[in-house]
């Protein structure tokens, strides 16, 4: 859980990549995208790391 949580952070503290030429609307769809593929990968990294636990403690 722990290494979940580092590589959620490393994937939180980059900033956005954002078009300054773009629309505002494609920049906050561009943000809201990017926002969400962070969750995703933080919420497959915990389940991941709670079934490898629950395995090997075999709970």
């Amino acid at each position: 859980m722990v290494l979940a949580c580092i590589i959620f952070s490393l994937f939180a503290s980059t900033p956005p990549v954002v078009d300054p030429s773009a629309a505002a609307v494609t920049q906050v769809w561009s943000y809201v995208g990017e926002l969400i593929f962070n969750m995703l990968v933080l919420v497959g990294a915990v389940k991941m790391a709670d079934r490898l636990v629950r395995e090997m403690l075999g709970l």
